[in-house]
């Protein structure tokens, strides 16, 4: 077993399939499986003959069976197997090469800590540069968390990658709060997901946001305070729009408000929301949504969308939609 491991280590190796860390864990197998019946003959011999050492032989491999069963109850996916909960789905790979091919200069790339080791791998080692720009522009996340913040804010537009930010493989709590943090300097937005491994678009500058979208209104049908319609949205931009994930809060919603009034900021009272999509909206892709809407008083409204709690989409140039309500 052990030469097993030892060879599969050195093909892992030979082929780099595996980043730097993950190939020295797997030496873990190699000193475990040495060890653990060195371990279990001693304890053999040290419990003498009789029920005890009887007990011994029955119960270790009872034990170590139960514990390869444990995950594949309180995981199922992972028991199984599932791609997306192995080491190699969850590399960063696509995210680091779509950055390499769109960085443009003067941008940065923040590359959260959990993620330096894979990206020094895959960007060569003491390397500081990315894309085409003409000097270093990565910063490489340490465990300074406000001081990273702080870092990223000032660079007026940066991604921001992780390293499977999936909570029951991941339980690192810095990865919302640094999520949060940046979020509430300026604009967050999710540029591509790979197997639970996300990869953001971050700016404080509004002109920078890159997300776009375009609306349509379908079998638009009003009256008595009522508002029945289908709602048609597609992303033109270059993030994710609704992303699916617990670390960044930017639900997608069709608002209405009142003609004549400055479109209102997302989070504001005076946005009467009118549903969203229930699962993310990739680039290029569309949805539909069903409105049926009770309690609108008669009068001229404007239609249109916001990533909540971020900006209203008249504030990146999508045209509002007039709609007039009758009695």
């Amino acid at each position: 077993m052990v030469g097993v491991f030892f060879i599969l280590l050195l093909i892992a190796s030979a082929i780099g399939k595996y980043p730097i860390s993950e190939r020295l864990w797997m030496f873990l197998y190699v000193i475990l499986f040495i060890y653990i019946f060195v371990f279990i003959d001693a304890l053999r011999i040290s419990v003498g003959s009789g029920a005890a050492a009887k007990a011994v032989q029955r119960g270790i491999p009872l034990f170590l069976g139960f514990l390869l069963l444990a995950a594949n109850f309180s995981f199922p996916a992972y028991g199984r197997g599932e791609e997306w909960t192995l080491v190699p789905g969850n590399q960063a790979d696509p995210l680091i090469s779509y950055v390499r091919d769109n960085i443009k200069d003067g941008e940065t790339l923040y590359s959260h800590f959990s993620a330096n080791i894979i990206l020094k791998y895959k960007n060569g080692y003491h390397t500081d540069r990315i894309g085409d720009a003409a000097e270093g522009n990565i910063i490489y996340g340490t465990i300074q968390y406000d001081e990273d913040v702080a870092r990223v804010a000032g660079t007026g537009g940066a991604y921001v990658l992780y390293y499977h930010a999936y909570y029951p493989l991941s339980r690192n709590w810095t990865l919302p709060y640094v999520t949060e943090q940046l979020q509430e300097r300026g604009y967050m937005d999710q540029v591509m997901d790979v197997n639970h491994t996300p990869l953001y678009w971050y700016t404080d500058d509004i002109g920078k946001v890159r997300a776009a979208a375009a609306l349509e209104v379908r079998d638009l049908r009003t009256g008595g305070g009522k508002l029945s319609a289908v709602f048609h949205i597609e992303n033109t931009g270059e993030t994710i729009l609704a992303p699916d994930t617990p670390y960044i809060h930017d639900r997608l919603y069709v608002v209405l408000w009142k003609a004549g009034e400055e479109p209102p900021p997302a989070g504001s009272p005076g946005l009467a929301i009118l549903g969203g999509p229930e699962s993310p909206v990739r680039p290029g892709e569309s949805v539909d949504i069903l409105v049926e809407h009770e309690g609108i008083e008669p009068g001229e409204y404007l239609a249109g969308l916001v990533t909540y709690g971020e900006y209203n989409f008249a504030e990146l140039g999508l045209a509002p939609i007039p709609l007039a309500v009758d009695s």
